[in-house]
């Protein structure tokens, strides 16, 4: 199968049923990483939608429309959630941790959203590499916090 290196949402279709539909910059890239695990009795249908806030309804609509097994509930709660984020919550974020916003926003992603790093950078429009970097410092930092906050106890 081949994909286009463009954004866009995909259908994984198995049995004539669709188990997952997902969005992403690159569908290419994001589909490479999960025709890894797919079976081969495992179809693929996309759609290219460059914007990035009308393919999230998109990628909503049709989530509502055929509810792929795939599709946890609560993983997609949360996923919605990231567009309409609290500001306070990230500035809280900030101020707790003295963490930058695009650190915090990535390890809010990656750790309590269970987005992938690959789905992170695409989601802020940045390089995977420079999301990694991210939540890897704040990884750090918060260790670096815990320890400090046992030592003073």
């Amino acid at each position: 199968m081949s994909f286009p290196n463009k954004a866009g949402i995909y259908k994984i279709i198995e049995d004539e049923e669709i188990i997952y539909i997902g969005s992403s910059e690159n569908v290419k890239r994001r589909l490479r990483q999960h025709i890894i695990t797919a079976r081969d009795t495992v179809d693929v249908k996309t759609e290219m939608i460059k914007n990035a806030s009308t393919r999230k309804q998109r990628e909503k609509e049709l989530i509502k429309k055929y509810s792929p097994e795939l599709n946890r509930e609560e993983y997609l709660k949360e996923k919605q959630d990231v567009d309409n984020f609290d500001e306070n919550s990230i500035k809280e974020l900030e101020e707790n941790t003295r963490l930058a916003k695009k650190e915090a926003k990535v390890y809010i992603l990656t750790e309590k959203l269970g987005y992938t790093v690959q789905e992170a950078a695409d989601e802020m429009n940045i390089g995977y590499g420079t999301a990694s970097n991210k939540r890897n410092r704040i990884r750090q930092k918060i260790r670096e916090a815990e320890k400090t906050a046992e030592l003073s106890v």
